[in-house]
């Protein structure tokens, strides 16, 4: 299949199982999963873009992952 996307606004993130996982789950959940072939993707550029624009470093994720995680435990110390 082919598919024209423009890159204009952000993609939505998408997540495809494996040729195995794809057999397993159509025989596990035939009504969920409706096929039981994978589905590779590949992207071409035909204008100049930049992918994954917005992300952070590690070293800011780490940074607020522990931020965050001193805020919920001091809340939680003030509840009684």
């Amino acid at each position: 299949m082919w598919q024209v996307l423009s890159v204009a606004k952000a993609l939505s993130i998408q997540a495809h199982p494996d040729k195995e996982l794809a057999k397993h789950l159509h025989a596990s959940y035939p009504q969920i999963y409706k096929d039981g072939n994978h589905k590779p993707e590949m992207a071409l550029a035909l204008t100049p873009f930049e992918a994954l624009c917005g992300f952070v470093t590690s070293e800011v994720s780490i940074r607020w992952f522990f931020y965050f995680a001193n805020c919920f435990w001091i809340s939680a110390s003030l509840i009684p």
